[in-house]
């Protein structure tokens, strides 16, 4: 899953040799250019992979910061916008039934979800049919990506270990979300100083703009949702948020903002009242992106109940604060 380290035979999104900085990136194993394994140990963070096989959530052919989107290449089927409808990646599903983060079509593919141990332990593949998302699991033993009550759970988060600045470690037993770090010295996925905002960024270093470093300490990102109804990837409610993105550079096509709008994926959505991940032209998106504006409501919370998107859920129970 995408924690539990101990086994150097699972290159998934987990399992890092190294005690220094085993975050989501930067794997031994070569085999699998899914979100982890990066060959660089200086910060191949959830992005900038070696593999350009695979269109995945990572593979980033520049070793610059080719955050978690932004790809020079038109045929990068990141993680929106793809050609491919067989393309298990973090989003673009072929099941209509569920376009959330997870349910891959490839069983083999130890990616951030479809995992075949039915333990479900992890990113995804939820055994609630309601809300597969990356949060809200019905089961209190489900080692999710967060609010974990078994401190045994290697998943991504609630680890035992306070030295592993990993996505998982999480201080909170209550909801130690993807973030949640007690290691102040890693600007990676996790670690955030402040503890009302240890989502998937709020970094403290600036030069990095990736998935992280927010300039807002307040950013209830990825993680920290204060609904216990729905804590599921989105739905924040703090207008603050500058969302899993929000990067100062105007110029950077973060995970989002797609040439294409007839792709309904993660991103560049056709309809400007979609606040989808993507779609930036709107200042007011509260879209995964959309960068200038600091009322961005996080990666999803969408109006239209028929976007398949990561986010956007049927329930009413998951509306963001902020409304466009």
């Amino acid at each position: 899953d995408i924690s539990q380290y101990p086994s150097s035979s699972d290159p998934d999104i987990s399992q890092c040799p190294r005690s220094s900085d085993p975050d989501i990136s930067q794997y031994p194993s070569s085999s699998d250019p899914d979100i982890s394994q990066y060959p660089s140990s200086s910060d191949p963070d959830i992005s900038q992979y070696s593999s350009s096989s695979d269109p995945d959530i990572s593979q980033y052919p520049s070793s610059s910061d080719p955050d978690i989107s932004q790809y020079p290449s038109g045929s990068d089927a990141d993680i929106s916008q793809y050609p491919s409808s067989s393309d298990p990646d973090i989003s673009q599903y072929p099941r209509s039934s569920d376009p959330d983060i997870s349910q891959y079509p490839r069983s083999s593919d130890p990616d951030i979800s479809q995992y075949p141990s039915g333990s479900v332990t992890d990113i995804s593949q939820y055994p609630s049919s309601s809300d597969p998302d990356i949060s809200q699991y019905p089961s209190s033993l489900d080692p999710d990506i967060s609010q974990y009550p078994s401190s045994s759970d290697p998943d991504i988060s609630q680890y035992p270990s306070s030295s592993d600045p990993d996505i998982s470690q999480y201080s909170r037993s209550s909801g130690p979300d993807i973030s949640q770090y007690s290691q102040s010295s890693d600007p990676d996925i996790s670690q955030y100083p402040s503890s009302l905002g240890p989502y998937i960024s709020q970094y403290p270093s600036s030069l990095d703009p990736d998935i992280s470093q927010y300039p807002s300490s307040l950013d209830a990102d990825i993680s920290q949702y204060s609904r216990s109804s729905d804590p599921d990837i989105s739905q924040y409610s703090r207008s603050s948020d500058p969302d899993i993105s929000q990067y100062p550079s105007g110029s950077d096509p973060d995970i989002s903002q797609y040439p294409s709008s007839s792709d309904p994926d993660i991103s560049q959505y056709p309809s400007s009242s979609d606040p989808d991940i993507s779609q930036y032209p709107s200042s007011l998106d509260p879209d995964i992106s959309q960068y200038p504006s600091s009322l961005d409501p996080d990666i999803s919370q969408y109006p239209s109940s028929s976007d398949p998107d990561i986010s956007q859920y049927p329930s009413s129970l998951d509306v963001f604060s902020v409304t466009t």
